[in-house]
């Protein structure tokens, strides 16, 4: 195992714990770790339709692809929404470029009308809301959502607050789980897979090495 490695616990198909966690051997910043282009930026912006000087809520700020389309339009302010804290790190460029007209703000979207009353605007042109987790979320081993890469089991869409999965799972009975997993995801075979991983999540922690 090489200095850039470190042994953590996970799950084999036969049983066994094995997950060994890689740094990336790269340089990463904040602006290279969220690196995403949007791919209906064109469609977007037919629908939203944004004229000069309007002033317009993009409510997932995410790489920043639509926000960067909407002010190309002259004269256009835009006001950015991002529960990620990485993802507003990395639009430092872009609000180095438009100072006057982007502002960017760190709070999930449902706190919209709160926040646009903070900065002192009562109304919006239009709304960019594009929904879901970004591909730079999945892809990070940090961050514990890639299927490619092993790492902590985190999944916090802002490590900045909030619990890890890791210490939920510790915290929640298998019913507690269940009923998570039954109520935000949806999943009717939801105390069987609770069962399971809470009996996983044991056998890891018993088995983790001492660091």
């Amino acid at each position: 195992m090489s200095d850039s490695q470190l042994a953590l616990p996970g799950m084999l198909a036969d049983g066994a714990v094995e997950w060994v966690w890689c740094e990336e051997s790269e340089d990463v910043t904040d602006e290279t770790r969220f690196v995403h282009r949007a791919v209906m930026t064109e469609e977007v912006m037919f629908a939203l339709s944004p004229r000069p000087g309007g002033v317009y809520l993009d409510a997932t700020l995410g790489a920043g692809g639509h926000t960067a389309a909407i002010l190309e339009i002259p004269d256009t302010r835009v006001i950015a929404f991002d529960r990620d804290a990485e993802a507003v790190a990395a639009a430092g460029k872009l609000r180095a470029a438009h100072p006057e007209r982007l502002t960017v703000v760190h709070s999930v979207f449902s706190r919209a009308q709160e926040e646009l009353a903070r900065l002192g605007i009562e109304r919006v042109d239009g709304v960019c809301a594009d929904l879901g987790v970004s591909s730079p979320q999945l892809d990070d081993g940090l961050r514990g959502m890639s299927f490619r890469r092993e790492g902590p089991l985190d999944m916090r869409m802002d490590r900045t607050s909030e619990e890890t999965a890791e210490s939920l799972i510790a915290r929640l009975s298998d019913d507690g789980l269940a009923d998570v997993l039954y109520t935000l995801g949806d999943e009717h075979r939801s105390r069987r897979i609770a069962r399971s991983i809470k009996r996983g999540s044991m056998r890891a922690t018993s088995t983790r090495p001492s660091i």
